[in-house]
Protein backbone atom coordinates (compact mmCIF):
# COMPACT_ATOMS: atom_id res chain seq x y z
CA UNK A 1 0.00 0.00 0.00
CA UNK A 2 0.91 3.37 -0.75
CA UNK A 3 -0.32 5.69 1.79
CA UNK A 4 -1.28 9.12 1.78
CA UNK A 5 1.38 11.51 1.26
CA UNK A 6 1.42 15.38 0.53
CA UNK A 7 5.15 15.73 -0.75
CA UNK A 8 5.25 14.73 -4.50
CA UNK A 9 8.06 12.17 -5.37
CA UNK A 10 10.87 11.99 -8.25
CA UNK A 11 10.70 7.93 -8.39
CA UNK A 12 13.32 5.62 -10.50
CA UNK A 13 12.04 2.00 -10.37
CA UNK A 14 15.04 -0.02 -11.66
CA UNK A 15 12.60 -2.88 -11.81
CA UNK A 16 9.51 -3.21 -14.27
CA UNK A 17 5.77 -4.50 -13.16
CA UNK A 18 5.00 -1.64 -10.42
CA UNK A 19 1.06 -1.35 -10.77
CA UNK A 20 -1.61 0.18 -8.58
CA UNK A 21 -4.95 1.30 -8.39
CA UNK A 22 -7.03 3.20 -5.78
CA UNK A 23 -7.61 1.33 -2.23
CA UNK A 24 -11.24 1.24 -3.07
CA UNK A 25 -10.71 -1.48 -6.21
CA UNK A 26 -12.40 0.70 -8.44
CA UNK A 27 -10.69 0.86 -11.71
CA UNK A 28 -7.26 -1.36 -13.21
CA UNK A 29 -4.12 -1.47 -11.65
CA UNK A 30 -2.27 0.96 -14.07
CA UNK A 31 1.73 0.51 -14.31
CA UNK A 32 3.73 3.35 -13.03
CA UNK A 33 6.66 4.70 -15.14
CA UNK A 34 10.05 3.40 -14.60
CA UNK A 35 10.86 7.20 -13.88
CA UNK A 36 8.32 9.50 -13.16
CA UNK A 37 6.91 11.81 -10.99
CA UNK A 38 4.80 11.34 -8.76
CA UNK A 39 2.08 14.33 -7.50
CA UNK A 40 0.58 14.69 -3.76
CA UNK A 41 -1.85 11.78 -2.78
CA UNK A 42 -5.10 12.14 -0.84
CA UNK A 43 -6.10 8.68 -0.78
CA UNK A 44 -4.15 5.11 -0.12
CA UNK A 45 -3.58 3.27 -3.02
CA UNK A 46 -3.17 -0.83 -4.06
CA UNK A 47 0.17 -1.67 -5.18
CA UNK A 48 1.66 -4.75 -6.63
CA UNK A 49 4.96 -5.54 -8.19
CA UNK A 50 6.15 -8.70 -9.91
CA UNK A 51 9.74 -9.97 -8.16
CA UNK A 52 12.42 -7.49 -6.13
CA UNK A 53 11.68 -3.99 -6.17
CA UNK A 54 14.34 -1.25 -5.97
CA UNK A 55 13.66 2.10 -6.45
CA UNK A 56 15.43 5.44 -6.17
CA UNK A 57 13.23 8.18 -4.49
CA UNK A 58 13.65 12.14 -4.14
CA UNK A 59 11.36 13.66 -2.13
CA UNK A 60 10.26 16.99 -3.51
CA UNK A 61 8.58 20.10 -2.42
CA UNK A 62 6.07 21.78 -3.81
CA UNK A 63 8.27 24.43 -5.31
CA UNK A 64 10.66 21.45 -6.32
CA UNK A 65 8.47 19.82 -8.20
CA UNK A 66 7.61 23.29 -9.99
CA UNK A 67 11.42 23.72 -11.26
CA UNK A 68 11.12 20.27 -12.31
CA UNK A 69 8.65 19.55 -14.54
CA UNK A 70 6.43 23.48 -14.92
CA UNK A 71 3.69 21.98 -13.10
CA UNK A 72 1.83 22.71 -10.29
CA UNK A 73 1.66 20.68 -7.43
CA UNK A 74 -2.26 20.37 -8.11
CA UNK A 75 -1.73 19.54 -12.11
CA UNK A 76 -0.60 16.53 -10.64
CA UNK A 77 -2.73 15.38 -7.59
CA UNK A 78 -3.05 11.55 -7.25
CA UNK A 79 -1.67 11.17 -10.90
CA UNK A 80 1.73 9.44 -11.76
CA UNK A 81 3.45 10.63 -15.04
CA UNK A 82 6.69 9.42 -16.73
CA UNK A 83 9.86 12.09 -16.56
CA UNK A 84 9.55 12.38 -20.70
CA UNK A 85 6.29 13.86 -20.22
CA UNK A 86 7.26 16.48 -18.45
CA UNK A 87 9.09 18.94 -21.01
CA UNK A 88 12.60 19.60 -22.20
CA UNK A 89 14.37 19.75 -18.83
CA UNK A 90 14.25 15.81 -18.35
CA UNK A 91 14.77 15.02 -22.07
CA UNK A 92 16.72 11.99 -22.12
CA UNK A 93 17.02 11.28 -18.99
CA UNK A 94 14.71 8.36 -19.09
CA UNK A 95 16.83 6.42 -21.73
CA UNK A 96 20.41 7.12 -20.22
CA UNK A 97 19.21 5.82 -16.92
CA UNK A 98 17.88 2.59 -18.85
CA UNK A 99 21.32 2.07 -20.31
CA UNK A 100 23.29 2.37 -16.72
CA UNK A 101 23.88 -1.19 -15.53
CA UNK A 102 24.52 -0.55 -11.71
CA UNK A 103 21.81 1.04 -8.83
CA UNK A 104 24.15 3.24 -7.65
CA UNK A 105 25.72 4.06 -10.92
CA UNK A 106 21.87 5.71 -11.66
CA UNK A 107 21.78 7.34 -7.78
CA UNK A 108 24.48 9.30 -9.47
CA UNK A 109 23.49 10.24 -12.49
CA UNK A 110 19.93 10.86 -11.11
CA UNK A 111 21.85 13.50 -8.21
CA UNK A 112 24.13 14.93 -10.77
CA UNK A 113 21.21 15.91 -12.94
CA UNK A 114 18.94 17.14 -10.13
CA UNK A 115 21.61 19.94 -9.66
CA UNK A 116 21.71 21.21 -13.01
CA UNK A 117 18.03 22.31 -12.51
CA UNK A 118 17.37 26.38 -12.17
CA UNK A 119 17.43 27.44 -8.46
CA UNK A 120 13.75 29.29 -8.14
CA UNK A 121 10.25 29.08 -9.49
CA UNK A 122 10.37 32.96 -9.66
CA UNK A 123 6.36 35.19 -9.56
CA UNK A 124 3.79 34.70 -7.65
CA UNK A 125 4.34 30.49 -8.13
CA UNK A 126 7.22 30.69 -5.50
CA UNK A 127 5.75 32.59 -2.72
CA UNK A 128 2.82 30.00 -3.30
CA UNK A 129 4.58 27.29 -2.72
CA UNK A 130 6.65 28.33 -0.85
CA UNK A 131 3.77 28.54 1.54
CA UNK A 132 2.17 25.15 1.21
CA UNK A 133 6.29 23.70 2.01
CA UNK A 134 6.40 26.06 5.09
CA UNK A 135 3.24 24.35 6.35
CA UNK A 136 4.12 20.82 5.37
CA UNK A 137 7.63 21.23 7.00
CA UNK A 138 6.68 22.06 10.21
CA UNK A 139 5.70 19.67 12.86
CA UNK A 140 3.51 21.98 14.75
CA UNK A 141 -0.25 21.28 14.27
CA UNK A 142 -1.75 24.78 12.34
CA UNK A 143 -5.31 26.11 12.17
CA UNK A 144 -6.72 27.31 9.05
CA UNK A 145 -7.38 31.02 10.26
CA UNK A 146 -4.13 31.08 12.26
CA UNK A 147 -2.17 30.50 9.03
CA UNK A 148 -4.53 33.42 7.85
CA UNK A 149 -3.40 35.52 10.46
CA UNK A 150 0.53 35.18 9.72
CA UNK A 151 0.39 35.72 5.99
CA UNK A 152 -2.03 38.67 6.59
CA UNK A 153 -5.31 37.12 4.05
CA UNK A 154 -8.57 36.46 4.33
CA UNK A 155 -10.06 32.71 5.06
CA UNK A 156 -11.23 33.18 1.33
CA UNK A 157 -7.82 33.98 0.02
CA UNK A 158 -6.10 31.90 1.39
CA UNK A 159 -8.46 28.87 0.26
CA UNK A 160 -7.89 30.20 -3.02
CA UNK A 161 -4.16 30.54 -2.75
CA UNK A 162 -4.12 26.91 -1.61
CA UNK A 163 -6.43 25.45 -4.41
CA UNK A 164 -4.37 27.22 -7.11
CA UNK A 165 -0.74 25.41 -5.74
CA UNK A 166 -1.82 21.69 -4.01
CA UNK A 167 -5.40 21.52 -5.83
CA UNK A 168 -6.82 21.50 -2.53
CA UNK A 169 -8.28 23.45 0.41
CA UNK A 170 -5.80 23.88 3.35
CA UNK A 171 -8.51 21.88 5.48
CA UNK A 172 -7.15 18.90 4.00
CA UNK A 173 -3.50 20.14 3.19
CA UNK A 174 -3.05 19.98 6.96
CA UNK A 175 -5.07 16.72 7.33
CA UNK A 176 -2.62 14.89 5.40
CA UNK A 177 0.52 16.83 6.87
CA UNK A 178 -1.25 15.85 10.25
CA UNK A 179 -1.35 11.86 9.07
CA UNK A 180 2.41 12.21 8.04
CA UNK A 181 3.07 13.36 11.90
CA UNK A 182 0.61 10.50 13.47
CA UNK A 183 2.55 7.56 10.95
CA UNK A 184 6.30 9.16 12.23
CA UNK A 185 5.11 8.97 15.76
CA UNK A 186 3.60 5.62 15.69
CA UNK A 187 6.38 3.73 13.29
CA UNK A 188 8.98 2.47 15.78
CA UNK A 189 11.59 2.88 13.81
CA UNK A 190 11.44 5.45 10.83
CA UNK A 191 13.90 6.07 8.49
CA UNK A 192 13.32 9.98 8.67
CA UNK A 193 13.46 10.53 12.31
CA UNK A 194 10.77 9.52 14.82
CA UNK A 195 8.53 12.09 15.89
CA UNK A 196 7.68 11.78 19.82
CA UNK A 197 5.10 12.13 21.84
CA UNK A 198 1.28 10.98 21.34
CA UNK A 199 0.34 10.39 17.97
CA UNK A 200 -3.47 11.23 18.84
CA UNK A 201 -2.59 14.50 19.97
CA UNK A 202 -3.40 16.51 16.81
CA UNK A 203 -6.82 14.88 16.99
CA UNK A 204 -10.11 16.05 19.01
CA UNK A 205 -9.46 12.86 20.84
CA UNK A 206 -8.64 8.78 20.05
CA UNK A 207 -11.65 8.17 18.87
CA UNK A 208 -11.58 11.09 16.13
CA UNK A 209 -7.68 10.07 15.58
CA UNK A 210 -8.80 6.24 14.78
CA UNK A 211 -11.65 6.80 12.80
CA UNK A 212 -9.25 9.33 10.84
CA UNK A 213 -6.54 7.25 10.40
CA UNK A 214 -8.64 4.62 9.20
CA UNK A 215 -10.40 6.75 6.64
CA UNK A 216 -7.21 8.06 4.80
CA UNK A 217 -5.10 4.37 4.74
CA UNK A 218 -7.57 1.41 5.68
CA UNK A 219 -6.06 -0.01 8.00
CA UNK A 220 -5.90 0.76 12.21
CA UNK A 221 -3.06 2.64 13.48
CA UNK A 222 -2.51 -0.83 15.57
CA UNK A 223 -2.43 -2.85 12.01
CA UNK A 224 -0.13 0.23 10.43
CA UNK A 225 2.62 -0.07 14.03
CA UNK A 226 1.95 -4.42 14.21
CA UNK A 227 3.47 -3.95 10.38
CA UNK A 228 6.38 -2.08 11.03
CA UNK A 229 7.07 -4.11 13.99
CA UNK A 230 7.23 -7.38 12.21
CA UNK A 231 8.99 -6.65 9.21
CA UNK A 232 11.15 -3.87 10.29
CA UNK A 233 10.39 -1.80 7.81
CA UNK A 234 11.75 1.68 8.13
CA UNK A 235 10.00 3.45 5.44
CA UNK A 236 7.16 5.66 6.92
CA UNK A 237 4.22 6.29 3.58
CA UNK A 238 4.17 2.63 2.72
CA UNK A 239 2.72 -0.73 4.26
CA UNK A 240 3.02 -4.08 3.34
CA UNK A 241 -0.20 -5.98 5.26
CA UNK A 242 -2.00 -8.66 5.22
CA UNK A 243 -5.01 -6.47 7.05
CA UNK A 244 -7.99 -5.73 4.89
CA UNK A 245 -8.50 -4.82 0.95
CA UNK A 246 -4.76 -4.36 0.44
CA UNK A 247 -4.51 -8.44 1.03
Amino acid sequence: MELPLQHPLLQFLTTSGYALRPINGKGDFERAPSAGIWGPTTTSFQARHEGALQAFVVILTHGGLRRLTGCMPGDLLNRRIALSETGARSAGVEARLSALAGFHEKIRFASAWLRTLPDDVGGRDAALLRMVDALLASNEPASVSAWAQRLGVSLRTLHKRFVASSGQGPKQVMRIARLGRALRTLHPHPWSGKLGGDPAADYFDQAHFCRDFKELTSVSPMQYRKSKLSLGDPLVNTLYTGYGPAG
